[in-house]
């Protein structure tokens, strides 16, 4: 598990992104481990501290998955999820995008 932590932790955004989805796949999975993803949290909690909103984003639909699958390993660290999570909710002019549909804008 230290790879996958690692992985989390550094790399280019891509590959960061790319490993926090397969934690969403393998939350999913019957077979999964839940120890194995539990370890894995305290991580996924750091990335939301990311400034990559991609990784921000992938994290959240991973801890998702985590809630329907494992909502028991999230106990411990439902404080600090909902405080950072009610962050990321708060209105930011930057990620508002502007479409123009001939006379309407929106």
């Amino acid at each position: 598990m230290t790879e996958i932590q690692q992985n989390i932790q550094q790399g280019s955004p891509l590959a960061r992104s790319t490993v926090i989805t397969s934690i969403k796949f393998a939350a999913a999975s019957k077979q999964s481990n839940p120890e194995s993803i539990d370890n894995l949290i305290p991580s996924l909690l750091d990335c939301l501290k990311d400034s990559d909103i991609n990784i921000k984003k992938n994290v959240l639909v991973s801890l998702t998955a985590v809630a329907h699958n494992h909502y028991a390993l999230l106990k411990l660290y439902i404080e600090e999820l909902l405080v950072q999570s009610y962050e990321e909710v708060t209105f930011r002019p930057e990620l508002v995008r502007t479409v123009d549909l001939g006379p309407f804008k929106h």
